[in-house]
């Protein structure tokens, strides 16, 4: 007799249609539809690396899961877009252009938003950054650079900003502790959070393994030539991993 699902017991539920699966799912439920719904059927939720305090499913975030297109083809032909209350990881090696690439996304954000978009760059001068963020083609003017990058809390309450790129997150003094706080901000704020590192020697993400593990997404940007692509790498809580774009 062949087995189904429910002789198995139930250890994720979609909190949308009430669907129980024995393993986790795809990312969008085959019941009804709906993308990053899952929960844990004990009430424990999503456990962070390591096992530590459970975190939120996106569905308890946003009981209708919305998704802000940026404008660019190819990141909306990846991802759909960006759903509000999360933070995506991106990195890549130097020179690959990720920071163009993120400044692209948080000004097709901001402009889709109709909010505004804290750039916070410790490493980068205020020259530069204006120099770099003069390649935006999408909601330039909703791109605002942080005077205080310590302080940059601060600036995004005050500016009622929804989208925040910190380029990068390895430069801070305490890096662990400002991509938490980045998160956080994304999910009180009710919006999207762009964490940029760089690559490290293995290939993965520079400095500490919540990059990888804490956010909702992790994209990698790479350079070949003249070939310059982005990828989901390893995990997006609201996309199904697909090819690679050329951007």
């Amino acid at each position: 007799m062949a087995l189904v699902a429910s002789q198995f017991p139930a250890e994720w539920l979609c909190s949308a249609c009430g669907r129980e699966f024995p393993t986790l799912p795809p990312p969008m439920c085959p019941g009804c539809g709906v993308i990053g719904a899952f929960s844990r059927a004990d009430g424990a939720g999503e456990l962070e690396a390591g096992g530590a305090a459970p975190l939120r499913s996106l569905a308890e975030r946003a009981p209708t899961l919305r998704i802000i297109p940026t404008g660019l083809a190819p990141v909306d032909r990846l991802l759909g877009g960006f759903p509000p209350g999360t933070a995506t990881t991106i990195y890549g090696a130097r020179g690959t252009g990720k920071s163009t690439i993120a400044l692209q996304i948080a000004g097709g954000l901001a402009e889709r938003l109709r909010s505004t978009a804290l750039v916070v760059c410790p490493e980068m001068s205020g020259e530069l950054l204006r120099r770099t963020a003069g390649r935006v083609t999408v909601g330039l003017g909703r791109l605002y650079p942080s005077a205080e990058p310590g302080e940059w809390e601060a600036e995004a309450n005050e500016l009622g900003a929804r989208v925040l790129l910190i380029d990068s997150v390895s430069r801070f003094p305490r890096p662990v502790e400002t991509l938490h706080a980045a998160i956080e901000w994304a999910r009180a704020a009710r919006g999207v959070a762009l964490l940029l590192t760089h690559q490290s020697r293995r290939g993965k993400p520079l400095g500490a393994v919540a990059l990888e593990h804490d956010t909702d997404c992790v994209l990698r940007v790479t350079l070949r030539g003249k070939r310059r692509t982005l990828a989901i790498d390893g995990k997006c809580r609201w996309a199904a991993l697909g090819a690679p774009v050329e951007i």
